[in-house]
């Protein structure tokens, strides 16, 4: 109602008149049904916004405790039920969780989430790893705690400055049965190992990994995280392609040698540093967005529409133009 004002411009933004899903009073609306796009957008955006100011709350009654913490929070995925882009904007580093897995496709999943989380703050800059576990997770593997040391350099060589473990002892409560640096007994076996050998190999370096600088790619992915918040929610067929579509670009770049930045989609991002960018699903442009990529033609870079472009209006319906 404070978005919308009345009932009859809720309708013709949710294009209500198909499917009799007109509304003659907003006590009649529920929880989102069937496949109104514009009704189930809003509900996510709801939710998000929701979620994100106790996120703040949070925030606000550590600030007022010690004002010099520095303030993150443990994510899991680089798009969800809220906008993390946001998030991070207004906290003082980016944090993410993140495990290794066996499949390919996964593994390429979290490559492209690490590129993600190095721009999720709007600026390109480190990141810490808030979580990850001592172990490959499929543990029955011959070779499951080496390949975690690898897998923790690709961190470090991907942005991250430091690296949280979760977590030191297995739960004797039985939650979490996963392995844990030290198991019930607390005998130091192979995940102790493997830990305390990356961090002797990190202690030996000749300078400190966090205080190298980033690398600075020619190429760069857009991620639009209104979008993605969505398809992270609603899911189904073209949410899975959604997300394909940025992990394959990423992973086609890194198979010539580049490692791409990603930048998030916003009115006044900075495409200055790029050559080429990479235009996976962005559903909704305005004017200021629009300029800013011809400027960035116009200045000999190159924009890789992979897909369609600004299909939606803001409140979810296609628009009437070719996209």
């Amino acid at each position: 109602k404070k978005k919308y004002g009345t009932i009859e411009n809720l309708n013709r933004a949710w294009h209500g008149s198909f499917w009799s899903g007109l509304f003659n009073d907003w006590d009649e609306i529920t929880l989102p049904l069937g496949e109104r796009l514009g009704w189930k957008r809003e509900y996510v955006r709801y939710q998000g916004d929701a979620f994100l100011s106790f996120a703040l709350e949070q925030r606000d009654i550590l600030r007022r405790a010690n004002p010099k913490w520095t303030i993150t929070q443990n994510t899991w995925s680089c798009s969800g039920d809220f906008r993390l882009d946001e998030l991070f904007r207004q906290l003082d580093c980016v944090s993410a969780d993140t495990y290794l897995w066996w499949r390919q496709d996964r593994l390429d999943y979290r490559r492209w989430q690490l590129s993600a989380y190095r721009g999720l703050s709007g600026r390109q800059r480190p990141f810490t790893v808030g979580e990850t576990g001592p172990f490959f997770a499929d543990a029955s593997i011959s070779n499951s705690y080496e390949a975690v040391k690898c897998w923790d350099w690709e961190l470090a060589a991907r942005g991250a400055e430091s690296i949280y473990y979760f977590c030191w002892n297995t739960s004797v409560s039985g939650e979490e049965l996963s392995v844990r640096i030290l198991p019930w007994s607390e005998r130091k076996g192979r995940a102790y190992r493997a830990v305390r050998e990356f961090a002797h190999d990190i202690a030996s370096l000749p300078e400190p990994l966090a205080l190298q600088p980033l690398g600075k790619p020619s190429v760069a992915i857009v991620h639009d995280a209104e979008a993605a918040q969505y398809h992270a929610v609603e899911g189904g067929a073209f949410g899975e392609y959604f997300w394909n579509v940025h992990k394959r670009i990423h992973n086609a770049c890194e198979r010539f040698g580049v490692q791409p930045d990603v930048v998030q989609f916003s009115e006044d991002m900075d495409l200055s540093p790029y050559r080429i960018v990479f235009l996976p699903p962005c559903e909704r442009w305005g004017a200021k967005a629009i300029a800013r990529f011809k400027d960035f033609v116009r200045g000999g870079g190159v924009a890789v529409a992979v897909t369609h472009q600004n299909y939606l209006t803001e409140g979810g319906s296609y628009v009437k133009e070719p996209w």
